[in-house]
């Protein structure tokens, strides 16, 4: 089954920025800085002469870390895992997909988006909505809470994260607040209509780790197309979850189970880490990328 998230990757065209907010602002440290080897390249689908930078911060070496990816020859090739670049229109377009990160102080994932406190918005690398609990940012370092997934397919999201990569979930789902309060700028940041309740269901690795999924229900009114991806207003081409894996056959027949092919099958790599390893990407039901992660002990 799949274990720990590991880390959440995102491509940034500013890396100073980035770098500013997610150690100065959130309190996270450098814990690595290395080129992508050209196996991971081949899984990423990006073209294996480019060169990829990877900067990954964090709290501490076992928690959940955040990767920044710095693609140093601009060269792109379409398809694959390589998002298009979309237009979205912010009155109107809902972001599917991997839309937000939640960031915490407390090593325990709350059960409600608002269990320290309300949560602050801030813009992170890639224009990816970061929601950091009030209660992170006195007195010591941010870490990974949630990862959140919005899906119009939610009932395929629900199947994907608990039978075909083994997430739990609790007995009942929380709703997103509705009002004109705290809650109105996660809203506006999702681009979702703050006077209508949005199911939110959690889950966990089935190890218990501490970062989860934190899974919200989005009716495309709009007619917007969910599969089109996780898109912001200048989509990065890297945008995805890895977390750790004791199986990568058996979890490719599950999901082959649940009619999703991986991207890319079983793969021999060398990661970030120095380490040998083999990976998977899989796209979810709508349109998030995963990267599962079997690495050699």
């Amino acid at each position: 089954m799949v274990g720990p998230i590991e880390s959440v990757t995102i491509e940034v065209d500013d890396l100073d920025s980035s770098l500013r907010l997610l150690r100065e602002e959130l309190g996270l440290s450098v814990l690595s800085d290395a080129r992508a080897s050209v196996g991971h390249l081949g899984a990423w689908d990006c073209p294996v002469h480019a060169s990829v930078r990877l900067v990954e911060l964090g709290s501490a070496p076992r928690h959940p870390t955040l990767r920044l990816a710095v693609v140093e020859d601009l060269a792109r090739t379409p398809g694959g895992v390589r998002a298009p670049r979309v237009e979205w229109d912010a009155r109107q377009a809902p972001r599917f997909g991997l839309c937000a990160l939640e960031l915490r102080a407390a090593p325990e994932l709350g059960d409600t988006p608002t269990s320290q406190g309300p949560l602050e918005v801030k813009r992170g690398p890639g224009g990816l909505p970061l929601f950091v609990a009030r209660a992170a940012t006195h007195g010591g370092a941010c870490s990974l809470g949630s990862v959140w997934i919005a899906s119009a397919q939610c009932a395929a999201s629900v199947g994907f994260y608990a039978q075909g990569l083994g997430f739990t979930q609790p007995q009942s789902a929380a709703m997103l607040p509705v009002g004109d309060g705290a809650e109105r700028p996660i809203c506006e940041a999702l681009r979702i209509d703050p006077r209508l309740p949005h199911p939110l269901t959690r889950f966990r690795c089935a190890d218990g780790a501490d970062a989860g999924i934190a899974l919200l229900r989005l009716d495309p009114a709009d007619g917007s197309d969910p599969g089109a991806g996780s898109a912001a207003d200048s989509q990065p081409s890297i945008r995805l979850l890895t977390a750790r894996c004791d199986d990568l056959d058996a979890a490719r027949e599950r999901l082959l189970a649940l009619g999703i092919e991986p991207l890319s099958p079983p793969t021999h790599i060398g990661l970030p880490s120095g380490r040998p390893g083999r990976v998977m990407v899989v796209r979810g039901p709508s349109a998030e990328l995963i990267e599962l992660v079997d690495a050699a002990t």
